[in-house]
């Protein structure tokens, strides 16, 4: 996958076209606000069937076997902390970015520029013009995605020195403490997923027949969390991996997943709309152990939950740019909306179990980072305007 999804920067109509084709390359970003409410399910339907510290040549990749395995997945944990529920007051807000207070820096990784800040590390600055979609941390090193002509990633040691991997289009991390990113050929077949901690670098070779491979989630557990497809057109395949073994699993209860939580208890699968309706993205939540549809929403695109997934975080009303005019916090076990804001926003991530943080737009194209806070509402600004590009770990 060539394009950094996480990210609100494609056109809604490009994103339902790919999805109206049975391709799901675009399926992170969502479509335009069409005004269709989020409904539980009552019944679930049948699934869809950086620079290494050691050089690649070192330890031959081992491939996924090709058939499934029969193995049984474990049962994760689906203790839900319970969303506190809004004050009296509007669930609908208005974000107004000249009238929001200073906050505090975020507290995750973020990006001004080119320079890297926040998290546990030294500030770092990504050298060269190339443009940066992805960033994250690895202890006192930078790790992020760029692109030009190629793609790849570059890593930034505490030595200021700067070393790279070619062809790599994604990458997650676990704020410091590990990271994962993925490795593909410019024809999009087969790739590499690697696993990195400050000790060792692990790596998985997916089978040369995989397209689009893209790694997702760095679980709590260390596993590793990736989808691929057998084709443009055919449903994304979900796998997890622990580092160190021969093989990933394949996770047959979730189809067309794009997203997992942290804990790997529940994921986002997505789809297209009801025959006869406006096409459109449609996302479902969805519990991995059983393969229970929890809900679905075609309002929105669910791009991710917060960290303890009690919340699941949306976006939509897209803008011709590309940007979206509004973010939804929704219960994940029910769907219910938490709390909506609209604006003209980038990106979103959560902060924490409370706090999410955006990067907003003003009227004078300038960049800001803003944390709004689930339970109640309210908004701050993070990272003052500027006309600069922003970015947030985790994108």
């Amino acid at each position: 996958m060539r394009t950094n999804g996480r990210v609100i920067v494609v056109v809604a109509a490009v994103a339902v076209a790919a999805v109206a084709t049975g391709g799901m390359l675009a399926a992170r970003n969502g479509p335009k606000f069409l005004g269709s409410a989020a409904v539980p399910l009552t019944a679930p339907t049948s699934p869809s069937p950086q620079v290494s510290k050691q050089s690649a040549k070192q330890t031959p990749p081992t491939s996924i076997p090709s058939a499934r395995s029969t193995s049984p997945l474990p049962t994760p944990s689906l203790t839900l902390s319970t969303p506190t529920p809004p004050p009296a007051g509007s669930v609908k807000l208005s974000v107004e970015l000249a009238k929001l207070g200073q906050g505090r820096d975020p507290q995750v990784t973020f990006v001004v520029g080119r320079e890297v800040r926040g998290g546990a590390g030294w500030l770092r600055k990504i050298p060269g013009t190339d443009t940066i979609h992805q960033v994250a941390r690895l202890g006192d090193d930078v790790l992020a995605v760029v692109s030009a002509a190629d793609w790849r990633l570059i890593k930034i040691g505490s030595d200021g020195k700067a070393r790279y991997t070619p062809d790599v289009s994604s990458l997650v991390g676990a704020e410091g403490g590990a990271v994962a990113y993925a490795a593909v050929p410019a024809d999009n077949a087969g790739g590499v997923v690697y696993a990195e901690t400050e000790a060792a670098v692990q790596k998985l070779a997916v089978p040369a027949s995989a397209r689009g491979l893209e790694v997702l989630r760095v679980g709590t557990d260390g596993k590793v969390y990736f989808h691929w497809k057998d084709a443009e057109a055919a449903p994304w395949k979900l796998f997890e991996w622990t580092p160190g073994s021969s093989a990933a699993r394949r996770i047959t209860t979730v189809g067309s997943a794009r997203e997992v939580s942290a804990d790997g208890a529940v994921a986002i699968s997505t789809s297209v709309s009801t025959p006869g309706e406006t096409t459109r993205i449609c996302s479902t939540v969805m519990v991995v152990a059983t393969g229970k549809q929890s809900w679905r929403t075609c309002d929105s695109v669910l791009s991710g939950f917060t960290p303890g997934h009690s919340v699941a975080i949306g976006v939509g009303d897209r803008a011709g740019d590309g940007s979206a005019g509004r973010i939804t916090a929704q219960d994940t076990t029910t769907g219910a909306v938490i709390r909506e804001w609209t604006g003209r926003f980038e990106t979103v991530v959560p902060e924490d179990d409370q706090h999410l943080l955006i990067v907003a737009v003003n009227a004078a194209y300038q960049s800001s980072i803003i944390r709004c806070a689930i339970t109640t509402g309210s908004c701050e600004t993070a990272v003052r305007p500027k006309s600069a590009w922003m970015g947030i770990s985790g994108e």
